[in-house]
């Protein structure tokens, strides 16, 4: 299908959802008095609604990720994890990604105050689709072996984190295999009856392992029926502490800015204006350089910034509960820089430039169906430079690209009795990656245009015991498109390596499947879920040749390759958090994880450049991990809290020949804090209250360089809100 038929039908649905606007006040027909009116049909759906005053576990929470509109997270078939304000405020993070060690099914990867990602069910990178506001963080630019950035939105801006376990294509598209992160940040807020036009909030944070300080303020103004808001912040971090060394090369800098604008047009009609800006610098690889290899990468600079127009209607007509619009552009910069001491070797500047649009609506279809459909388009444009001192040259490693991608879904949830529900849903993504001409590459070796197509489907179904317990099934045909740096990268990789470019990769596409059981009681809300998933064509950096060659320049060549056979995992994820009684609280979270790749049986991919051995190896996946703490809280008077929490993670000995086995690990957390009043508040935690050495698992396979974390860490901070 070509992308002008795609627009085509965008626009055709976009009319007739306009016909369906200017229905909100219909004529009703005259009533015929000779016939007795008709019984209405008893509607079996209804759309969730948030419960203020009422205690909150993790099943009761409002999740708009996993639909693409608000619902409860209990009535989701897959694992939901939800960082609302409160979880965010008590953990004190430095970075949002700090808040992911502690969630069912999640690690992270890299270490330092900026670098963390997230890893979902053993596949990071740009396996993890990682939002915000529903906009595209991913870029086809990012290394394979990193992923997008959550630091590059500021964690004071941000309203509540969702994660969703689990692929989330059918509504996303390319990238959401492992899963999909949603962070959605503060709106500008209307006046509320009563209150007064203006506020301010200021937040003040310090920890002492990196000698790290942050502030930021927001202000806010809202008069009839407009509403503005402007906050800016500044971060900065040393190089931090873990026990007996300190980790170099792990400072951070960075400093946000953002304005926001709202206009009620009425009752049922607003518009949203958001303008982000954050800039990082000076954001170094933790314990690079090391003894064995003393050259340091670092990025002198890195920043995000986006503007977004959004359109939002609600309650449009019987039929119609929600329809969204939105235009947006983003652009991520970033200056990559190789250096020995003071000599650098290369500098390396990027640009993502990303225009986009999306349009939803949301449709009651009485008395027992929920559609929602949508299209969603973006144009990725590629920029960059590369200068090589030594050796002296400039050719980039990867040309400019632009790349295209336009995607139509739908979903529908079917309610034909009060105890079942059906789930089935799909979405058709073209994507088109055009190579441009590049300063540094001869255009005729500039490969072609690059086209991929894929329908992902989703099925389900939740059968409800009762109304607060239920067993869930979701089924999904997922995918994801090969980036620019796994498809045209070539240039050295690591030290005595080379890698080719490989323009011919195959998308990666697989099933999932998801089986569980969620209670969600009036003291506890508890879940267990079974997750298996299967991919073809997985692509991993391999052996390779270069015209025949094993060698390029006196290094290896490399290549970045879809493997023969079936790459398989699947485990276990389970969660509770309940009261014991008015004053004290439990939570707790266990994850199993295991992993394999089945090779071929034959030697197909060739006797001196194999692409996987024969038979069935390890695919390092994280190891078994629980999460647990106890809280307490003043009932009367709400001003005071605290928690004791741990997280122990098992060893890994289960691993491909080339990695090394994990070591196993526990960290203990103390917090608390306390309102000195309606308008101040003050938090207090004690980060690995026993000092323990531990290296994070992902972090431990990186044999070149196992980072330590952080030792004890005290951290306070001051929130003084005037709204």
């Amino acid at each position: 299908m070509k992308l002008r038929y795609c627009l085509w039908i965008w626009s055709i649905l976009l009319c007739l959802s306009l016909v369906a606007i200017a229905q909100e006040s219909p004529t009703l027909p005259v009533a015929d008095t000779t016939q007795p009116p008709e019984k209405p049909k008893q509607s079996l759906i209804s759309l969730d609604t948030a419960v203020s005053g009422v205690s909150k576990y993790f099943l009761d929470e409002l999740v708009i990720t996993a639909s693409r509109y608000e619902k409860s997270s209990f009535k989701v078939p897959t694992t939901v994890s939800i960082l609302g304000q409160d979880k965010i405020e008590k953990s004190n993070p430095d970075i949002i990604s700090d808040l992911f060690r502690n969630l069912p099914g999640v690690e992270l990867s890299d270490a330092g105050p900026f670098a963390p990602r997230p890893v979902i069910r053993g596949l990071f990178g740009p396996r993890v689709l990682l939002l915000v506001n529903g906009e595209r963080l991913n870029d086809t630019r990012e290394s394979p072996f990193s992923g997008a950035q959550l630091s590059l939105v500021d964690i004071d801006d941000i309203e509540r984190v969702e994660v969703i376990n689990g692929p989330g294509t059918v509504l996303y598209g390319t990238d959401a295999l492992g899963g999909v992160v949603n962070v959605i940040t503060s709106k500008a807020k209307f006046k509320e009856d009563g209150s007064r036009p203006y506020g301010a909030k200021l937040k003040l944070r310090y920890s002492t392992a990196d000698e790290q300080y942050k502030a930021d303020l927001k202000v806010n103004y809202a008069v009839n029926k407009w509403a503005f808001s402007m906050g800016a912040g500044n971060r900065s971090a040393t190089d931090y502490e873990a026990p007996d060394t300190t980790v170099v090369n792990s400072a951070a800098h960075a400093n946000n800015f953002d304005l926001k604008a709202g206009y009620k047009i009425n009752e049922k009609h607003t518009v949203f204006a958001d303008y982000q800006r954050v800039e990082a610098s000076n954001i170094g690889f933790p314990g690079v350089p090391n003894q064995s290899f003393p050259v340091r990468f670092f990025y002198p600079e890195r920043s995000r910034g986006k503007i977004a127009l959004s359109y939002e209607g609600k309650n449009i007509n019987a039929y119609m509960p929600l329809i969204k619009g939105k235009v947006y552009y983003q652009s991520l910069e970033k200056d990559f820089d190789v250096a020995f001491g003071s000599l650098l070797f290369s500098e390396t500047s990027t640009e993502v430039k990303t225009l986009g649009a999306s349009f939803q609506e949301l449709f009651l279809i009485q008395p027992y169906q929920i559609l929602t459909w949508g299209v969603d388009y973006y144009r990725e444009m590629v920029e960059g430079s590369r200068i090589s001192y030594f050796p002296p040259d400039s050719i980039p490693a990867v040309p400019e690209v632009n790349w295209d991608v336009v995607g139509v879904y739908a979903q529908d949830e079917i309610t034909p009795w009060k105890f079942l529900t059906f789930l089935a849903g799909f979405r058709y993504e073209y994507s088109k990656a055009a190579p441009q001409e590049t300063k540094g590459i001869d255009p005729d070796s500039l490969p072609g245009d690059n086209t991929v197509k894929f329908l992902s489907l989703s099925g389900g179904a939740i059968y409800r015991l009762r109304p607060d317990l239920s067993l869930n099934l979701n089924l999904a045909r997922v995918f994801r498109n090969p980036g620019i740096v796994e498809r045209y990268f070539f240039g050295p990789g690591e030290p005595g390596t080379w890698v080719v470019a490989n323009p011919e990769l195959e998308k990666e596409n697989g099933v999932s499947l998801d089986l569980g059981l969620k209670a969600n009681l009036e003291k506890m809300s508890a879940s267990l879920n079974f997750f298996f998933a299967e991919y073809k064509d997985f692509i991993d950096l391999r052996p390779s040749s270069y015209k025949g060659d094993t060698l390029y320049q006196g290094s290896r060549v490399w290549q970045w390759r879809n493997l023969l056979g079936v790459t398989r995992i699947d485990g276990l994820e389970a969660a509770w958090e309940g009261d014991f009684s008015d004053e004290f609280y439990g939570f707790a979270n266990a994850t199993y994880t295991y992993g394999h790749h089945r090779g071929p049986t034959d030697d197909t991919a060739g006797p001196t450049i194999p692409n996987i051995d024969p038979g069935i190896q390890p695919f390092f996946v994280p190891p078994f991990k629980i999460y647990f703490g106890l809280g307490w809280r003043q009932t009367d008077a709400g001003k005071i809290w605290a928690e004791a929490a741990a997280r122990i993670v098992h060893k890994q000995s289960r691993v491909p020949e080339n990695l090394p086995k994990t070591n196993g690990f526990r960290v203990i957390d103390l917090r608390g804090g306390f309102k000195l009043n309606h308008k101040v508040s003050v938090n207090l935690a004690v980060k690995n209250l026993t000092d323990e050495s531990f290296v994070e698992s992902y972090n431990q396979v990186n044999v070149d360089n196992p980072v330590l974390e952080p030792g004890r860490n005290f951290i306070f901070g001051v929130t003084i809100n005037t709204d």
